[in-house]
C-alpha cells in the first residue's frame, strides 16, 4: 500500500513538473508573439475562436485559455485606428462562440474603427457559431467557393429535456421549491412538459430575439427584414453555400483567401493576429472611468475552469476602485445568469457602498438575469444591450430525494437526531411536509428581499415590482418598457453616461479585474490544474465541464439560488 501511494505521489509531482515547463514555454512563446514587430502596411487579423469571454483573466494562452477577450478587442481596435502601420482589418473568426450582445458590441467597435478611413474585410471558409455575425461587421465578406464551405444560420429556439419520468424509474425525486410562477429552472426535474408560464415566457423572449436577428442581418447587409426571414425560413439547404450566399446578399464575393489578399494588396507576412498585436502597457494619467467585468455564475467558489463571480473576487476590485482617487466613475459590465442568492446580496451591498463615493452604471451583456439582475438593480443607471435577456426576479431551491432508489437497491438508514431540522440534508429519506413548508418559507423570504432590492434600486413600488417579477425573463425592449432598465445601448454608451454622472470632460478608460500570469493561475487553481490541461473551449467536453462545475458549486454551497431557467442558443 505504501509503495502504491509513493507511486501516485511521484506521478503527481511529475505531472506538475511537466505542466510547469509546458506552461513556461507557452508563456515565453506568448511573450515573443506579443512582441512581434509591426511594419508598414500591416493588416490586423481578428481571428476569434472558441469561447470568447467578456474579459480574459489571463495574460497567456495556456491549457486552451484564450488570452483575447472582448475587452482586449476594444482596446486594441482603438489603438489600431490610430496606428499608421495598420492599414486595415481582416476578420477571420474560427468557430467563435459569443453572445449576440458581444457581437453587437463588436459591430460598434468596428464602426468606430471605420471612422479612421481604413478598410475592414472578412474571409470565411465555414461560418458556425457567431462567425457570420462577426463577419457581417466588415465592408466586404468573401466566402470560400468550395462545396465543403458554407454558412450555418439556425433559427432561435430551445429544446427542453424533462427528466422526471426517468428519475422516477431510478427511484429519484427532485423536490423543487420556487418563488414566482415563471421561475422554471427546476421544471426539467419536476415536470414532464412545459408549464403554460414557461411556454409563455420562452415564446416571448425567442420571438423578440428572432425579430432582432433579422433586423441585425438586414442592417448589416443592407437587405430587407423580409429577405432575411426568407433566408431563415425558405432556403432548401441547411448549409448556405456559394451562389445562394451571394444571391441572397449574405456575402459579396466567392473566392479563395489569396484572391481577397490580391485585391487589397495584402501580403501574408504582413498579417498580424490580434493576439500578437500589443497594446500600451503604461498607466494612463488623469481621471478614469473603470470598467469592471462581472461574468459567469455567481458563487462563493472563486476559482475554476470557467469565469464566475464571487464576492471574494469582485468586492476586492470594488474596494480598490472605491479608494482610488483617480477613478471617478465605474461601469459594471454584467454578463451572468445568476447563482447564489447570498453571494448576490453581499455583492449588491458592496455596490451600494461604492455608490456613496462615485457613480456606478451597469452595462448588461447577453444575460443579466436572476442574481445578475440582483447585483445590477442598486446601480445608478442601467443599460441593456438590444440582445440582453434580463429579469428572472425569483428564487429556487432543489433537493434530491433518493429514498425510493434506496428501497429498490436495498439501502437502509437509521437516524439519531437531536434537532428539529437535522434531516434536511438526508437524501435517503423523504422530507416531511413540515420540512418542505419551512423551506418554502425561506424561499419566499428571500424572494421578498429580492423584490425589495429591486424596489429600492429602481425606485419602484413593491406592487409594481411583483408585476414584472415572478421569475419571468424579459428581452431588452420589454425590460425597458417595464422600468427594469433605463436605456438600451452599448458598453460605450454606459461609459459615456458614467463620465457624465462623474462630471468628467476628459478621461481615460481602464479595465478590471487585472489579468493574471500563468504562474498566478497555477498557484490559485491547483485543484483544477488537470481539468484545465484537458479543456478545449467551445467543444462539447468544455460545455459539459462547465455545467458540471456549476452543479458542483450548487451542491457544495447548498443555498437558495437566483438563476436563469435556461440558456439561449441562437446558433
Amino acid at each position: 500500500m505504501q509503495k502504491k501511494w509513493i507511486g501516485i505521489g511521484c506521478l503527481s509531482v511529475l505531472a506538475v513538473i511537466v505542466l510547469f515547463f509546458y506552461g513556461t514555454s507557452r508563456m515565453l512563446k506568448g511573450i515573443t508573439k506579443n512582441q512581434k514587430k509591426i511594419t508598414e502596411n500591416s493588416w490586423l487579423v481578428i481571428d476569434l475562436k472558441g469561447m470568447v469571454n467578456e474579459h480574459s483573466l489571463y495574460e497567456d494562452d495556456m491549457f486552451g485559455l484564450s488570452s483575447t477577450g472582448l475587452s482586449d478587442v476594444m482596446e486594441k481596435l482603438a489603438q489600431a485606428a490610430n496606428d499608421e502601420k495598420i492599414k486595415g482589418i481582416v476578420i477571420k473568426p474560427k468557430s467563435a462562440f459569443m453572445g449576440m450582445s458581444q457581437v453587437n458590441e463588436f459591430h460598434h467597435l468596428i464602426k468606430e474603427f471605420k471612422l479612421s478611413g481604413k478598410p475592414v474585410v472578412s474571409y470565411l471558409d465555414t461560418a458556425v457559431g457567431s462567425d457570420y455575425f462577426l463577419s457581417s461587421a466588415a465592408d466586404e465578406i468573401w466566402l470560400n467557393p468550395s462545396h465543403s464551405a458554407g454558412i450555418v444560420l439556425n433559427e432561435v429556439g430551445a429544446t427542453v429535456v424533462f427528466y422526471k419520468d426517468l428519475l422516477a424509474k431510478l427511484g429519484i425525486k427532485i423536490n423543487v421549491i420556487h418563488a414566482g410562477k415563471y421561475k422554471s429552472a427546476g421544471d426539467s426535474f419536476s415536470r414532464t412538459s412545459m408549464s403554460p408560464a414557461m411556454k409563455e415566457s420562452y415564446t416571448a423572449v425567442f420571438e423578440e430575439r428572432y425579430n432582432k436577428l433579422k433586423q441585425f442581418i438586414s442592417q448589416a447587409r443592407d437587405i430587407t427584414p423580409e429577405q432575411a426571414d426568407d433566408i431563415y425560413q425558405k432556403r432548401d439547404s441547411f448549409f448556405i453555400k456559394g451562389d445562394f450566399a451571394k444571391e441572397s446578399g449574405l456575402v459579396d464575393e466567392l473566392g479563395y483567401e489569396g484572391d481577397l489578399y490580391d485585391k487589397y494588396g495584402i501580403r501574408e507576412n504582413k498579417l498580424i493576429k490580434i493576439s500578437e498585436y500589443g497594446k500600451p502597457q503604461f498607466p494612463y494619467p488623469g481621471d478614469k472611468v473603470a470598467i469592471v467585468f462581472a461574468e459567469g455564475a455567481i458563487s462563493s467558489v472563486s476559482s475554476g475552469a470557467t469565469p464566475n463571480i464571487s464576492s471574494n473576487k469582485l468586492n476586492k476590485v470594488l474596494d480598490k476602485l472605491s479608494d482610488d482617487p483617480s477613478i471617478k466613475a465605474v461601469v459594471l459590465r454584467v454578463n451572468s445568469p445568476g447563482g447564489s442568492s447570498l453571494e448576490s446580496d453581499i455583492i449588491a451591498q458592496r455596490i451600494r457602498m461604492l455608490k456613496e463615493k462615485k457613480p456606478v452604471v451597469v452595462s448588461m451583456g447577453s444575460v443579466a438575469a436572476s442574481g445578475g439582475y440582483y447585483i445590477s438593480a442598486p446601480c445608478d443607471y442601467i443599460y441593456a444591450d438590444p440582445f440582453t435577456v434580463t429579469g428572472s426576479i425569483g428564487v429556487i431551491m432543489m433537493f434530491p430525494d433518493v429514498s425510493k432508489l434506496g428501497e429498490d437497491i436495498g439501502i437502509k438508514t437509521e437516524t439519531i437526531s437531536m434537532s428539529k431540522f437535522h434531516s434536511v440534508n438526508n437524501i435517503w429519506s423523504e422530507r416531511s411536509p413540515m420540512m418542505l413548508e419551512s423551506l418554502e418559507q425561506e424561499v419566499n423570504s428571500v424572494y421578498t428581499e429580492f423584490k425589495s432590492v429591486v424596489s429600492q434600486g429602481r425606485k419602484m413600488p413593491m406592487s409594481e415590482v411583483e408585476k414584472y417579477a415572478q421569475g419571468r425573463v424579459w428581452g431588452a425592449d420589454l425590460a425597458l418598457k417595464h422600468g427594469l432598465v433605463d436605456e438600451i445601448g452599448t458598453l460605450n454608451n454606459a461609459v459615456n453616461k458614467a463620465a457624465q454622472l462623474g462630471n468628467l470632460e476628459a478621461y481615460t478608460v481602464s479595465t478590471y479585474p487585472r489579468k493574471k500570469s500563468v504562474f498566478e493561475y497555477l498557484m490559485e487553481n491547483k485543484d483544477h490544474l488537470f481539468s484545465m490541461a484537458l479543456q478545449n473551449h467551445g467543444s462539447i467536453k468544455s460545455q459539459l465541464m462547465q455545467k458540471a462545475e456549476n452543479l458542483e458549486r450548487m451542491l457544495n454551497e447548498y443555498r437558495m439560488y437566483m438563476i436563469m431557467p435556461y440558456e439561449l442558443e441562437f446558433e
